[in-house]
């Protein structure tokens, strides 16, 4: 609907949503790579993937081909998910490690490294 001239508020009319900002987290979860395999939405509900997993995406950089989209990895995210899909993180502790990773990942940009390398806790 964005591609054919729909702004967000006319968007979020015809499918009943309450403003524009539940469209704009909409779009960001839609794009998840991988999430509509149906595993994780068993596992948790929109409004834990909208608070906890996708504030684990990281921005890149932006595409001045598509109106200057941000773009992003979801390295993060992926790896968030296998976790949850595998058992090794539950959904009770979703919201710690994502406060917890947040915080990792944000002092890993303010830093200035661009590196994530992950070593097992022994």
């Amino acid at each position: 609907m964005r591609t054919e001239g729909k702004r967000l508020a006319e968007i979020a009319k015809v499918f009943g949503l309450k403003s524009e900002d539940d469209v704009k987290h909409r779009v960001a979860v839609g794009k998840i790579p991988d999430l509509g395999n149906g595993d994780l939405q068993v596992i948790v509900s929109f409004l834990a993937v909208r608070d906890y997993i996708l504030p684990l995406r990281i921005e890149i950089g932006r595409n001045p081909e598509d109106g200057n989209e941000r773009l992003y990895d979801y390295s993060e995210v992926s790896r968030c998910i296998e976790l949850l899909i595998s058992g090794e993180l539950s959904r009770e502790d979703l919201p710690s490690y994502s406060r917890y990773e947040s915080k990792f990942l944000a002092t890993l940009r303010t830093n200035g490294h661009g590196i994530i390398l992950r070593l097992p806790i022994a």
